[in-house]
């Protein structure tokens, strides 16, 4: 099942909730080491060396002062459970998390002698870069595959520039590509749940449920699905903020796709889906864990993504449906037109 509390998250979270986002000590410790260092060089330096150092000073101020706000902001993000269900214990989700401890992160930026580049002398943080990572492992594989079938001669004449090249992409690997990273750039690594596509649902299934109750039985008028699958398709799955949102969290009070989907592949559905996996034998029934396989596969693999968006769209209708369902149970002729004979013989007709 999906983990729902981390208590070492509930910690660093609670800390910095309590200390207003305050860094920790050490951080401005190696700050202040880092300036000390340079104090030398300021005092030896001419006007424009002086005022370049002055304008780095006051960039490094507003650096730690939105490192400071960022902080703030996740925390209460977390606090308030505004972040994407699942996140946080994701791997991204684990490494911006770990911002909130006590341990000094900020680094500067350094580039190349005589060399510009982008926020150059900045205070910023390592990051991991899973895609970097991936890319990196794919790549040190066909390295050694290519090396082990070489023969003996080329081997030993590429030896040397296989092992350095092995070795920069194991440094890659091992690292989860790590690089520098700009507190500005921080905000858009973080996954919120999406409130925006949420109320969304909510309007539209409001509005089916006025729609159905005012409904006369004797009409009948049923469910409209497939133009209820053009507004999910387009006004739901297409104009998600957050696609991962509609997968794992709760927007339909209490429910979510994902665990309503791994049951749903669990009942001998995963047939109809069109998928095929190793590991799963749709013979002898599919078990929790098999469906768990399936599911993840379907949510996390671009080759499904066709798949992934029709079943969103399925989920979502449905509860449209549902919503359409009970509107109908609150129309004010349940009887569906019930003939009523007075006691004077006369008959009324309820429409």
């Amino acid at each position: 099942m999906i983990k729902k509390v981390n208590p070492e998250h509930d910690e660093m979270v609670q800390n910095v909730l309590d200390t207003d986002g305050e860094l920790p000590g050490g951080e401005y410790n190696a700050v202040a080491e880092a300036l000390a260092g340079r104090r030398d060089v300021f005092l030896k330096s001419d006007k424009t060396g002086r005022a370049l150092m002055k304008r780095q000073l006051n960039m490094w101020s507003q650096n730690i002062g939105a490192y400071k706000n960022f902080r703030q902001d996740v925390a209460a993000a977390y606090n308030t459970k505004t972040l994407m269900k699942t996140w946080s214990d994701s791997p991204y989700g684990k490494a911006i998390m770990s911002l909130l401890s006590d341990k000094p992160r900020l680094v500067e930026k350094k580039c190349p002698e005589d060399q510009h580049c982008a926020h150059k002398g900045e205070l910023g943080v390592f990051m991991p870069n899973f895609k970097k990572s991936s890319i990196a492992q794919d790549t040190l594989s066909m390295l050694d595959e290519e090396y082990e079938k070489a023969n003996i001669d080329v081997q030993k004449l590429y030896s040397q520039d296989y092992l350095n090249e092995r070795k920069k992409l194991l440094n890659i690997v091992n690292s989860s590509g790590q690089e520098w990273t700009a507190i500005s750039n921080l905000k858009s690594k973080i996954k919120l749940k999406d409130t925006g596509t949420q109320e969304a649902l909510k309007a539209m299934g409001n509005n089916y449920i006025n729609q159905s109750t005012q409904v006369n039985n004797n009409d009948n008028i049923n469910f409209n699905q497939a133009a209820a699958e053009r507004q999910v398709r387009v006004n739901i799955v297409g104009g998600a903020e957050n696609m991962e949102s509609l997968i794992y969290d709760d927007l339909l009070e209490g429910r979510n796709f994902y665990d309503d989907f791994v049951s749903k592949v669990s009942t001998n559905t995963y047939s109809n889906l069109g998928v095929k996996l190793k590991g799963v034998n749709e013979n002898d029934g599919i078990d929790y864990e098999e469906a768990k396989i399936i599911a993840n596969a379907i949510v996390q693999k671009p080759e499904y993504e066709k798949v992934l968006k029709e079943e969103l769209v399925r989920y979502y209708t449905g509860y449209l449906e549902n919503q359409w369902n009970m509107g109908k149970a609150n129309r004010a002729n349940p009887n569906n037109g019930a003939k009523v004979e007075n006691s004077d013989g006369s008959i009324d007709y309820t429409p």
